[in-house]
């Protein structure tokens, strides 16, 4: 299994690109980005973030028009 495509977030962010990964082989580039070989992993703006959790947090700030993360009044303290 392996190849790529891109996709553009449904127009609430930049274009991105997804690679398909054999967990058998892992391509040099997944290595490189993360080298424990985690799935999924993410590279946005040069900062890696591989666990579930952290990648929903991540792309929720950076994306605030997509209405994904709560706004300040609905966050907690």
């Amino acid at each position: 299994m392996g190849g790529s495509f891109a996709g553009d977030a449904g127009g609430i962010g930049p274009p991105y690109g997804v690679w398909l990964v054999d967990l058998r082989d892992k391509p040099a580039h997944l290595l490189a980005a993360n080298p424990m070989g985690k799935v999924p992993t993410i590279v946005h703006h040069g900062r890696v973030a591989s666990e579930t959790a952290a990648i929903i947090v991540c792309l929720a700030e950076s994306f605030l028009a997509a209405g994904f993360a709560p706004t300040e009044v609905e966050r907690v303290d």
